[in-house]
């Protein structure tokens, strides 16, 4: 609890850091309630109830759009902390079993966005909509005890938690009437990722036929070359993915979907005929697509990547300086997830034009 954000929620009745601040004294009161829910197999109701408070997605998007806004769940404090210890053992049995796909990425320990990263070749980069919203109560449960050997109390503890659940929404103040949910998972719940990429267990036996990498709600399918056979068989591939994620209540979004084709130039320019149709929606070749924060282009150069950083990377002469000449102070706003992002082969070329623009 005490490495937990310190984040309040209006559902909590006193704020979170009251709570770490009076561990001392409430902490055995609390064991004694986590402990009771999971030797019971039940969530409290008081637990299940989300505030939910609509986010855009991207600075600049359209507010009068519905669909440019994320809704994410404001959870009570001691759900998270209940959460956190699910999702500990929950892990600690999947990885002490082998149960995770290797091709999976997301919430993963030493796993990240770089391994999914490096698995990129020549990609249609896919898009799922509303992920979470969708996922099927009775689908998930029976994929856990079938094919992750979750039974028992831990069975009966996860199916009370996705049911019966309710939210509101919560802006300005202002909140709506509550309303019960039939299916998907909270965004903004601590169980809700590792939740949907076990809901996506089944999907590893298409992703080893068809290389490809996933991570969350993004997959990729890499083509061995924009031959006519690597289309025929690649559209087969985004079609069975598409086939399975509609048997699954999973939506995926053609609009947003991109296709790039990575290598010399001498490639690049004869593939403008390589073209995908998925549900009436052409993919057509593009010149960079953004991919799990990094912007890729076609011959890898990454430029489109290292312009945003390079401009966010400021050079100021550093006042008082003891000798001549004049020391230089790079001064990057936020600089460790950048260049934590853009390291390896990504790093080394943003280095090396913060270095010539000195």
């Amino acid at each position: 609890m005490t490495g937990m954000k310190t984040s309040t929620c209006v559902l909590d009745p006193i704020p979170s850091h009251f709570i770490k601040d009076s561990l001392p004294v409430i902490s055995t009161l609390i064991t004694d309630i986590i402990n009771s829910s999971l030797r019971s197999g039940s969530v409290p109701h008081s637990l299940k109830l989300a505030a939910v408070t609509p986010i855009l997605k991207k600075p600049g998007h359209n507010p009068d759009i519905m669909s440019n806004f994320r809704p994410i769940s404001n959870l009570p404090f001691l759900s998270k902390i209940l959460e956190h210890i699910v999702a500990t053992q929950l892990k600690a049995h999947l990885c002490s079993n082998d149960l995770l796909e290797p091709f999976q990425s997301g919430f993963r320990s030493k796993h990240s966005t770089e391994t999914a990263l490096l698995k990129v070749t020549n990609d249609i980069l896919l898009d799922l909509t509303t992920a979470f919203d969708t996922i099927n109560h009775t689908i998930l449960l029976s994929r856990l005890e079938s094919s992750l050997s979750i039974t028992g109390t831990a069975l009966s503890w996860l199916k009370s938690y996705l049911t019966d659940r309710q939210q509101f929404i919560h802006i300005n103040k202002c909140a709506s009437s509550t309303v019960p949910l039939s299916q998907g998972i909270p965004q903004g719940s601590v169980l809700g990722p590792l939740i949907f990429i076990l809901y996506l267990f089944p999907l590893g036996n298409i992703m080893v036929s068809t290389s490809t990498a996933m991570l969350m709600m993004s997959s990729f399918i890499s083509p061995p070359n924009p031959s006519p056979l690597a289309t025929h068989s690649t559209l087969s591939n985004c079609l069975t993915i598409k086939s399975w994620m509609q048997t699954n209540f999973l939506k995926l979004n053609c609009d947003k979907s991109d296709l790039i084709i990575i290598g010399p130039k001498s490639l690049t320019k004869t593939t403008d005929s390589f073209c995908l149709t998925i549900d009436n929606s052409t993919l057509s070749p593009s010149p960079h697509s953004r991919n799990l924060g990094v912007i890729f282009d076609n011959n890898l150069s990454f430029e489109p990547s290292h312009q945003p950083n390079h401009q966010n990377c400021l050079l100021q002469p550093q006042e008082h300086c003891p000798t001549p000449p004049i020391t230089l102070l790079l001064c990057c706003r936020n600089p460790h997830p950048r260049l934590h992002h853009l390291q390896n082969r990504l790093q080394h070329p943003l280095w090396h034009t913060i270095q010539n623009s000195k």
